[in-house]
């Protein structure tokens, strides 16, 4: 017989099934604690080391291909670590892991892993690791597997309702559906936590005496408490920044030497140790960070404008797109077009892309991104008429000016 456990709680999902939720150690592992804890998942494993070292070896062998598979639909998402590396870290203890995780649990020992959580708008949902397999890959169609809960929240804090905190898994052992107190669910509970201040009850304040109805010494303590309390919060703020300082340089260490051990660039690793390195991006990627031509955008010369500009009006290259230039080099688009149509920046750049030809406007801008137009002759290049009459045209036109009954020609 289980005994529960004084910090377990009662969980309800979206279907009225009952769980009890039990949870385990902050150590990194919590997703392989999850499993192990659960008494469906019936795999002979001696502890975490085991079945994190199971999972390792298993997306190195024969279902390798499969595995990278998974991990580019579900790991990348979040991150460039590339494959190798991510197994390379994924066998060093405490290293965290998560749905990635769970999917090659699910292909390894045929179990399909539930994971419940609360979304933004406090109701409870789940994700199945079997219904991803079924849908992204072949040969699970009729797969019948045992399912595994797990429930997904914010560490030390079930009640909070943001996916986006969520870093900590806690096992979910089913038990007998029977007539239970909802205020002794953790559903009721974050319900309680969300509860609108109009609603909460504040009979305990009520007790309490407003700012104006004390007297003038009631008042100076009341302002001598708060001023305290002001202190006190900036004295533990402080100390808490120590903390989270001394943390983080422990932690580019630690960075470092497993990058080292690894003989691996700690760029590759997706790791801050150094935070202003430039890392090598794909153009090929929605979510790639947009390029730039220069490090900062309000620090641009007439050179590396003239380079935009010719790009963006070579028939071949930009077709006068400014949104394709925008995606490409990271120029705001309606900083181009503000540069294509006034004046004072006409003069600026027309005669440097006059004079420019496309192997000059191409050796300016990333060598990747030079690939896309090599097809393009070097040695070709834009018309500017257009814009040198027009910087003409607004220097030798005269202004008519009507005033007082006279009309005046300002030159």
């Amino acid at each position: 017989m289980m005994h529960n456990k004084p910090s377990d709680v009662l969980f309800v999902d979206s279907l009225g099934n009952q769980y009890l939720v039990r949870d385990v150690p902050g150590d990194g592992n919590c997703a392989l604690h999850a499993l192990l804890f659960n008494p469906v998942f019936e795999v002979p494993l001696s502890g975490v080391s085991e079945l994190r070292r199971g999972l390792v070896e298993y997306a190195r062998g024969d279902a390798r291909e499969a595995c990278r598979e998974v991990y580019s639909l579900v790991g990348q998402t979040a991150t460039t670590t590339s494959f190798d590396v991510y197994l390379s870290e994924m066998s060093q203890p405490g290293f965290w892991v998560g749905t990635t995780a769970f999917i090659w649990a699910t292909m390894a020992y045929g179990f399909d892993i539930r994971s419940h959580f609360f979304n933004e708008m406090q109701i409870p949902v789940s994700s199945s690791s079997l219904e991803f397999l079924k849908q992204h890959m072949i040969g699970y169609d009729d797969a019948q597997y045992r399912t595994v809960h797990v429930f997904f929240h914010k560490f030390r804090d079930m009640t909070t309702c943001k996916p986006a905190m969520y870093n900590h898994f806690a096992a979910l052992i089913s038990v007998r559906s029977m007539p239970i107190n909802p205020a002794n669910t953790l559903n009721c509970r974050v319900k309680a936590e969300i509860c609108p201040w109009w609603l909460k009850d504040t009979s305990e304040k009520k007790g309490k005496k407003s700012k104006k109805e004390m007297n003038k010494d009631e008042r100076k303590m009341f302002n001598k408490e708060v001023t305290l309390d002001y202190l006190k919060q900036a004295d533990k703020g402080q100390h808490v920044a120590e903390v989270m300082a001394s943390k983080l340089e422990a932690a580019q260490l630690r960075d470092a030497e497993i990058a080292a051990k690894l003989d691996v660039d700690v760029h590759d690793m997706d790791l801050a140790v150094h935070k202003d390195a430039q890392k090598p991006q794909c153009i090929d990627t929605a979510v790639t960070a947009v390029r730039t031509v220069t490090y900062k955008y309000d620090k641009r010369s007439w050179l590396q404008r003239a380079t935009l500009i010719f790009l963006y009006l070579h028939p071949k290259i930009g077709k006068k797109n400014a949104n394709y230039i925008s995606h490409l080099l990271g120029v705001n688009e309606h900083t181009l077009l503000g540069w294509m149509t006034q004046k004072k920046f006409i003069s600026g750049w027309v005669d440097l892309v006059d004079a420019m030809n496309v192997k000059a406007a191409l050796s300016g801008i990333p060598e990747n991104v030079q690939d896309y137009f090599a097809h393009v002759d070097p040695e070709s290049g834009v018309s500017v008429k257009k814009y040198r009459s027009r910087i003409g045209r607004l220097e030798t036109q005269n202004k008519l000016v009507f005033k007082g009954g006279k009309v005046r020609i300002l030159t």
